[in-house]
């Protein structure tokens, strides 16, 4: 392009008046002539416009109809067509004036088939959906790996084989290695400009590389339904991508930190606060659960008198935990005493955490809650947490305290040891460091004992 989108967009007012929708004949084709010909951006026809995303700069054009055709049932409410001015020029003579001049002719609706093309990203997308896998997922899980495909398919590459074709339209089977390197590559990078104009580039470590492996497990559930559609050379292109940007994912809360958030959130009256943390602190608890849909018959419920409930909903695990051991201990004293407290005489599917913010009866809100403890925090004078660093942090503790694999699946419900290793505990932790010190020096004094000159 000679010139910039904006002297695009201003023409487009005069070239609606002059270009009209095809009524008769067959489609015309616009011949245009080489970039290097071409003195100025040509005039967009009727319902094209080209959106520019400030932050990248970069421009892609769509097909956006009226209100008033969309209600009417207008088969193509919206048409992409790339980032490229030419081309999409062309896909709209090729895709969208021939609908047009059909729908001018005659108001009823031309019948289209607005599916995705078989073998595309989105068509595995939505046949993965109808696979026995699919269904074994949580709902929170479902959630998640929806969003993940669905930001791989909307993406428009800038560079390689696919460039300024929306990735979730390029057929499985033609995506190479090569391909799939390349895009991860151009995908982890953000672009975009800061307050003085200049260009910033940063990067998405974590969320590239779950959306990577998102799509490489959705592949892995088709290719024995569809082979020849999602294989290329009867391979998983996603497999094996070499992802080397590190994920920093925030660290766990310290245990010298719980008795002042607590503290802080008694002070402050938010007693069903301080109960969260404690329960996600001592159970490692998932997010997604207790917060919003703990109920009173899961603390200490019928046929439960001493015990407390736990829900992974993410991998569907559940398990009750005792308040006591078989000498008579009590386990989680404080967090026992503040759940007691909150119940009351309350019982059934009535929510145990309600919200002391709120005007009426009701759980806490994530946007609620979040606000809860950065307001404490701030008053404690701790850095910002979350509720999946008190889980960690729980979860550290047990790590540090030396509990077996065996010990530490049962305690977080995961399903295997070493998903733990490698997500919740923490590589180059100072206290784990301290103690194999000390190992070290008591071995120096056994050493010392049977003669051996040790230097101190």
């Amino acid at each position: 392009m000679a010139k910039t989108n904006t002297k695009t967009r201003t023409q487009g007012a005069a070239a609606r008046s002059r270009l009209a929708p095809p009524t008769r004949g067959p489609t015309v084709v616009r011949l245009l002539p080489p970039a290097s010909i071409v003195d100025e951006d040509p005039p967009l026809p009727p319902y094209m416009r080209a959106h520019e995303n400030r932050r990248t700069g970069s421009v892609h054009f769509r097909c956006d109809v009226s209100t008033r055709m969309r209600k009417a049932g207008f088969p193509l409410p919206n048409l992409s067509l790339g980032t490229d001015l030419h081309q999409a020029l062309s896909n709209y003579d090729a895709q969208f004036a021939p609908v047009l001049k059909e729908w001018k002719e005659n108001a009823a609706a031309v019948a289209l088939d607005l599916k995705p093309v078989v073998g595309s990203l989105e068509w595995a997308y939505v046949e993965y959906q109808t696979t026995d896998r699919y269904d074994a997922l949580a709902d929170e899980t479902k959630l998640s790996y929806g969003k993940s495909i669905r930001r791989c398919c909307n993406y428009v590459p800038q560079t390689g084989r696919f460039a300024g074709r929306r990735f979730g339209t390029v057929p499985v089977r033609w995506m190479t290695e090569a391909d799939v390197d390349n895009f991860y590559s151009e995908y982890v990078r953000i672009t975009g400009v800061d307050d003085k104009g200049k260009e910033t580039v940063r990067k998405r470590s974590a969320t590239a590389r779950n959306d990577i492996q998102t799509v490489r497990t959705m592949l892995n559930a088709l290719k024995r339904k569809h082979p020849n559609l999602v294989m290329h050379n009867k391979a998983n292109s996603f497999a094996g991508v070499y992802m080397p940007h590190r994920t920093v994912s925030p660290p766990p809360v310290k245990l010298e930190w719980l008795a002042p958030f607590v503290r802080t959130a008694d002070r402050k009256g938010l007693k069903s606060v301080s109960a969260i943390v404690l329960y996600c602190w001592e159970l490692e608890v998932r997010v997604t659960h207790y917060p919003y849909k703990f109920t009173c018959d899961q603390f200490r419920g019928p046929n439960h008198e001493d015990q407390i409930f736990v829900d992974a909903e993410k991998v569907g695990e559940q398990g009750w935990f005792e308040l006591w051991d078989d000498d008579g201990h009590e386990m989680y004293h404080a967090l026992r005493e503040r759940l007691t407290e909150l119940k009351g005489n309350r019982f059934g599917d009535e929510p145990l955490f309600l919200s002391e913010r709120a005007d009426r009866t009701r759980p806490w809100r994530p946007a609620e809650l979040r606000a809860a403890i950065k307001e404490i925090c701030e008053e404690a004078g701790l850095p910002p947490l979350n509720l999946s660093q008190f889980r960690k942090g729980g979860m550290e503790e047990a790590h540090l305290a030396g509990l077996t694999p065996a010990e530490f699946t049962a305690t977080s419900l995961h399903a295997n040891y070493g998903t733990v290793a490698k997500h919740y505990t923490q590589k180059h932790n100072p206290e784990l460091a301290m103690n194999g010190q000390h190992k070290r020096i008591n071995l120096r004094g056994r050493k010392r004992k049977r003669g051996i000159d040790i230097v101190t």
